[in-house]
This record gives structure tokens, sequence and C-alpha cells, in this order.
């Protein structure tokens, strides 16, 4: 007899799992069909988030091992080795997919590894076995987005890089992204000889201006090389290494180097899902089309995480997660505001940032007031030796609500979230000022900045 659920969930990733836990509170009997042969957890405890974060932390570490004479602490030679440091991620990787496993299956969650397939909008087919549920939640997730270049093989993706390193000392990064920046600190942090490409005229070019412009300023200190406005055109390989043919201003130029690792970003994983069987709609992109419940065109059948056209960010797909399983429990979640998604990037600098940029106000024909105070001026970030740094904070001429923000320094992407609660719930200048910060912090800058708005 066919085994029936009340929702299964394609996909074991954050979108998935925190999807599964909400309905099992709400004594739903579900289970997570989740492809990837027991690796709960998706990309971002696999092969993104926490792998390249865990080893970054190294590479923190080793940056300030190397600075402590600074603070009057002498230490002998620092040598880094990165099949070590590579084996200090995986054994972080390792212990937060197992509590996750193990809290998931306490909470009474089943799991089946293996591809799922639709055979109709209330079946699914897992190799050779089929189940059915009164409700389906998709969150497949995505996968390394490819270009269509002669060559393009010979590129690494980020989980390739992650799992074996690459051998030599020169590494070219195609694109120059949120993954491409992160990617370009960690190894230029070890010593290897680092180039990013950017198709685009800046690095993280969705990004403020003034960030792009301080990333950039600080690579260009460490000595990564930044190629902007160009084009990968092929890729080709002998004993020496991987040639990449670059096309920039009309010129052509061929370069040499050890590894080249492609940070194109993603695009979603749908095409095995037979979606067709279920009537779910795709979009152009590949993504599944939503609306602001999560729900697709079939009425029972839901969707989060990559897999739909949102920021393909884990915590994004948390809360659509949490909203698509709310919705089949019948509970009616606030829509989800992807203006208040906070944006974090582990580069060296660290860059943080949430809600608009000043030219995204401006295209939406809003003037505004901005104000930037400077880590230089912060004593905390003075005590630590952290001065390179700013935090920016956007607001609106009309009425003072706060538009958004972008913080360029260390722990960017923790001094970012206190302005989260000002960007999600409109507040004013004036209402978020009343806010009081310790002495002497790095979150002081915020009631700093917000004071000469």
């Amino acid at each position: 007899m066919m085994k029936k659920y009340d929702v299964i969930i394609i996909g074991g990733g954050p979108a998935g799992y925190r999807a599964a836990e909400h309905l099992a509170a709400l004594k739903k009997k579900v289970c997570v069909a989740e492809f990837s042969d027991e690796r709960i957890g998706g990309t971002c405890l696999n092969e993104g988030c926490v792998p390249v974060k865990a080893m970054i932390e190294s590479a923190h570490l080793f940056i300030n091992m190397r600075r402590s004479a600074d603070f009057g602490i002498e230490s002998g030679e620092i040598k880094a080795d990165m099949g070590a440091v590579r084996v200090s991620a995986s054994k972080k990787m390792d212990f937060l997919r197992t509590a996750l496993y193990s809290s998931l299956k306490r909470q009474g969650i089943d799991f089946i590894f293996g591809a799922a397939s639709f055979v109709s909008g209330n079946v699914i087919k897992i190799d050779s076995r089929e189940l059915e549920a009164e409700y389906f939640i998709v969150a497949s997730g995505s996968v390394p987005r490819k270009l269509s270049l002669e060559g393009f093989g010979l590129a690494l993706d980020s989980a390739q890089i992650l799992e074996k390193g690459f051998s030599g000392n020169n590494l070219l990064i195609v694109g120059g992204g949120y993954i491409g920046c992160e990617f370009a600190s960690l190894y230029r942090a070890f010593g290897k000889d680092v180039t990013v490409l950017e198709s685009l005229p800046s690095l993280l070019a969705v990004e403020d201006d003034d960030i792009s412009r301080a990333l950039e300023r600080e690579f260009k200190k460490q000595g990564i090389g930044v190629i902007k406005g160009a084009a990968l055109k092929s890729l080709s390989a002998d004993k020496a290494g991987v040639s990449a043919r670059i096309d920039q201003n009309g010129r052509s130029s061929e370069d040499k180097f050890d590894a080249v690792l492609s940070a194109v970003g993603r695009r979603s994983r749908t095409e095995d899902l037979n979606a067709a069987a279920a009537g779910i709609e795709i979009l152009p992109s590949g993504a599944i089309a939503v609306d602001d419940s999560m729900r697709t065109n079939v009425h029972n059948i839901y969707a989060a995480g990559d897999v739909i056209e949102s920021p393909m960010l884990a915590h994004t797909a948390y809360r659509e997660g949490v909203s698509a399983a709310g919705a089949i429990a019948g509970i009616r979640a606030e829509k989800i505001n992807y203006t208040a998604v906070p944006r974090v990037v582990f580069s060296f600098p660290q860059i943080g940032a949430i809600g608009m940029t000043e030219k995204e106000a401006a295209s939406r024909g809003i003037e505004t007031k901005t104000h930037k105070s400077f880590f230089a001026a912060n004593a905390k970030a003075v005590i630590a030796g952290e001065t390179e740094g700013f935090l920016k904070i956007i607001s609106s001429v009309s009425d003072g609500v706060i538009l958004g923000a972008a913080a360029s320094g260390a722990d960017a992407c923790e001094l970012i979230h206190l302005l989260a609660p000002a960007v999600s719930r409109a507040m004013t200048v004036k209402h978020a000022a009343e806010v009081m910060y310790g002495h002497p912090t790095l979150s002081e800058i915020v009631s700093d900045t917000l004071s000469k708005i």
C-alpha cells in the first residue's frame, strides 16, 4: 500500500527543513524527500554558507595572528595548512548536519533519500517507490549556473574548490558578486594570487556605490586584481595551467592561471521534478511561480527557497518555508518584505546591507538624506585595531523613514542587523535614534550616524 502523508517536502535545505519543523509542531505528518545521499541541510550547510564561512574564520584568525605585535604580543612564525583548514571546516559541517538531522528526527519527521519527481498532483516517485500526500512543498534548491562558452567545463564550482582546493598559486575568479568576493578574500588571505573578473562596472554592483568603491579599494591594498567591465570568452588547458581569453573594451587578451573558479551565480533546480506531471508552472528563468503565500498555480503544491524567484539566501528560504507551512495549516503569515532582507558578505572587509541603496531610492523618485560615520571615530574599532570601515544610513526627506543602510568593515555582517527592525518596520530616524547603546561598542556607530542625519 502506498504510504500517505499530510505534507511531503522535496528538499532538505533551509526552506525544506524549516517548513518541516513548523508543520511537525502543528501535528502534521511530514516527510522530507532529500536527493543528496543523506546530506541534510542543503547547499548552505554542505557546500555554501557554512563551509565557506568556516574557512574564512580560519583566514581571519590567520590575519589577526600576523598582526599580534600591534597588541604587544610576540608570536613565532605562523603558517597555514589549507588541507587542515578544509578538515576543520568539514568537522564543523559534520557537527551541524548531525545536530540538525537528530533534531528533525526527534520531532517525528520522516526522511527518504533519493531524487523525487512528480507522478501527479498528489503522488511523487523516489526510485521505484511512490508516496502520496495531501500537500507538497517544493524546496529543491539550486545548482551553479554555467556559461555557454568554449572550455567552461575547466572552471571549478564552489563545491569543487571547497572539497579539494586547487593546485598552484594563481586563481581567476569569474564573477564579482557575493560568492566571488568571499572566495577572493579567502584565498588571498592564505597567500594565493587572486584575480576577480566582473562583467559589470563594479564589484557587488547591486549594492551601494560607496560599498563597491570601499571593497575595490581594500582589494587593491591586499593585492587582489580586479578586472571590471570584461567578459570571459573561452578557457583552454595545457600542462602549464588554464588559459583564459578575456574581452575588455573591445580588446582581447589571454592570461594563464593555475585554476579558474566560476562564481557567476546559481539557478533553480527544477529540471528533474517532472513538474509538468503535476501541472506546475515553470517560469522562463527555470524557477517555480508562486504567490505571496508561496503557493504555485496548483492548489495543493507550494514552493520555497532557491527554487522560486527570490533572493537566493538561506535566511530568505527559512522565512519562505515557514510561510508555505503556515499557509498549508491555514495560518496566514505576514507577507515577506523582501526589501528588508539583510545582505551579508564575509569578505575582507565584511559587507553588510539592508533595504534600499541610494541609487535604488533615486530610481523610485525618492529624495534621500544620508550620513556616513567612520569606524576610525569609534572607540571600540580603535581598540580592536579595525579602523577601516563605515556605516551609512539612508532616509527619506519627506517623512524621515529609514530606507536602508550599508556597512563596510570588521563585523559589518553583525552590525547591519541593528538596522533590521528600523528598515522592516519603516521606523523614522527620530524614533530609531532613541535607542541607547553601550560604550565602548561598535554598535554606538548606529546612534552616532542617526544623530547626524
